[in-house]
């Protein structure tokens, strides 16, 4: 009879946790843990603003509210941060591989050094965002704002960046090799030395961006506004 007692009070453990914020998250590595495998602070919950050096597979933090959170040298590989308010968050060195941020508030975030490999930034708000040395290899980012981002030196090849807004952005030495930017609005950014080589920027705007040095062979550019500076192939020079 005991032994029933004690099942019951386990499996209403189990169920109290299945029903808590992170559902469908790898519990096993919830904690971070310090050298001598001690678990130091908690890696769950959609309003923890210290999220530092967790490791949770497929978290569910779908409008989370983790304004200027610290979530920097983490991995949160295939999580679910779905209109999530991450503005000045701290993301800085860490793995965000197959995530999803689409219509997610990161807006002057910090995501230098970040692995961003496959995670969708549909329609996300990058305001401002700083993305230096962040991968982003088959990242997507139709309809992301990136107005002032700073993404000098990204390597953005074969990028899906249809109608995503680059206006203001700092641009300089970025490769953005055979992407797909049509109907992207580059205005006013720097690509001074950037490769666009084979890239499609049809029905955009190239209004005052600076072209000093930058590499354009095979870029197609029906249709966008070509008022740019410091190229020949900007028909205000």
């Amino acid at each position: 009879m005991q032994n029933k007692k004690h099942l019951t009070i386990i499996l209403s453990m189990i169920i109290g946790l299945s029903s808590f914020s992170m559902v469908g998250s790898n519990f096993s590595s919830a904690f971070a843990i310090s050298s001598d495998n001690v678990p130091q602070k908690s890696c769950i919950g959609k309003h923890n603003l210290d999220l530092s050096g967790c490791n949770v597979k497929a978290a569910q933090m779908r409008f989370a509210q983790l304004e200027s959170a610290d979530i920097s040298n983490a991995v949160f590989h295939n999580a679910e941060f779905y209109a999530a308010n991450l503005q000045g968050a701290n993301l800085s060195g860490s793995d965000f591989v197959g995530s999803d941020f689409a219509y997610a508030n990161l807006s002057y975030t910090n995501l230098t050094g970040a692995n961003l490999q496959h995670v969708d930034f549909y329609h996300a708000d990058l305001t401002g965002a700083d993305l230096r040395g962040a991968n982003l290899y088959g990242a997507r980012l139709p309809g992301t704002i990136l107005d002032g981002a700073n993404l000098s030196g990204v390597d953005m090849t074969g990028i899906d960046a249809d109608a995503a807004i680059f206006t203001n952005a700092n641009l300089k030495s970025a490769i953005l090799i055979n992407g797909m930017f049509m109907s992207a609005d580059f205005g006013n950014a720097d690509l001074t030395n950037a490769n666009l080589s084979q890239a499609t920027l049809t029905s955009g705007s190239l209004a005052g961006a600076k072209m000093y040095d930058a590499i354009v062979g095979g870029i197609a550019t029906g249709g966008t506004d070509m008022s740019c500076i410091g190229h020949p192939v900007c028909e205000s020079d």
